[in-house]
């Protein structure tokens, strides 16, 4: 796709075709792993797409970055369109940096986040987002989120631990 409204309809014209599998009793594992490979793609083209936006007021990313899927995405489970769990992982920069490195992952995430809600995924109503800054942040704060929901196994950290321990690297 060459534009974001190519690829919302390339992702309505996959959606039938998933349907067809479903309906034809295709071997489960073949459905989901073409379903997992097609959303890939689609967040793949979606971040290339805001990337480049991005990249005429902002210049390159900052430094190096990941793009997380989450929950059901994150274990390739999906079949059907649901609502967005994703994150950003950024490498480590000094303090100083901090805010305006954070504040290029959160542009470059809402509009990941907008394209694939065009596409038909929609807003994660707990904000389990890569827009959110809580959920966009340094390997070094990650570490310490893993750690502490390990350590500390309370009612919430379980929670948390359900979406996140289930995380795919997509880009």
């Amino acid at each position: 796709a060459s534009t974001v409204n190519e690829l919302v309809e390339l992702r309505n014209r996959a959606e039938g075709l998933i349907q067809f599998y479903l309906e034809q009793n295709v071997a489960m594992a073949l459905t989901s792993s073409l379903t997992s490979h097609v959303n890939d793609v689609l967040i793949e083209r979606a971040i290339a797409f805001a990337l480049h936006e991005l990249k005429e007021d902002l210049g390159e990313p900052p430094t190096s970055f990941c793009w997380l899927s989450l929950g059901s995405e994150g274990r390739e489970e999906q079949l059907i369109r649901t609502d967005q769990d994703n994150a950003i992982l950024f490498a480590d920069v000094a303090q100083n940096e901090f805010e305006s490195v954070q504040n290029y992952f959160l542009k470059l995430a809402a509009r990941v986040n907008q394209i694939l809600e065009e596409a038909g995924f929609e807003s994660c109503p707990a904000d389990m987002m890569a827009s959110n800054s809580k959920w966009c942040q340094p390997l070094e704060v990650w570490r310490s989120y893993f750690e502490g929901w390990i350590k500390q196994p309370v009612e919430k950290s379980l929670m948390l631990s359900t979406i996140f321990f289930d995380y795919r690297c997509i880009h």
